[in-house]
């Protein structure tokens, strides 16, 4: 093979893997905030995305659910999405619930989210975010 026709054909592969690349977009493209950023505040702009990680420990069964935010300024995209099971002997112990989020409107929300057993009752655990959207 002529080495200018290789090189095109290297250079188009590269282009459209390339134009394959900036066409998908996941969750590692947003900005992402875990347990650790607990109480923290995030500023973000109307129409900015970003995604919130807490984990899940399966043996006490419970779930994160939104208890404060005003839904105007900021919005859960979707359902969560869980992933990234961490596994002891066979089973899975923890898992990471994603939630997605985008910012609606000009505001400051409190983000706060609880952990529920799934039999009712008191929260195991608490996560919050103050949003100031600008």
């Amino acid at each position: 093979m002529p080495r200018i026709l290789r090189n095109s054909l290297c250079l188009s592969i590269l282009l459209a893997i390339t134009a394959l690349l900036g066409a998908c977009t996941s969750l590692e493209d947003e900005r992402q905030y875990d347990y650790n950023a607990k109480g923290l505040t995030v500023t973000s702009k109307v129409g900015d995305m970003f995604v919130v990680r807490l984990p899940v420990n399966f043996k006490v069964s419970a779930r994160w659910q939104i208890v404060e935010l005003d839904r105007s300024i900021l919005d859960l995209q979707g359902e969560p999405r869980q992933m990234g099971n961490v596994v002891a002997g066979a089973l899975p112990r923890f898992s990471t619930y994603y939630y997605a989020f985008k910012a609606k409107s000009v505001g400051n929300t409190t983000l706060r989210m609880e952990l529920l057993p799934p039999e009712g009752g008191e929260a195991l655990d608490s996560f919050d975010l103050l949003i100031v959207v600008k």
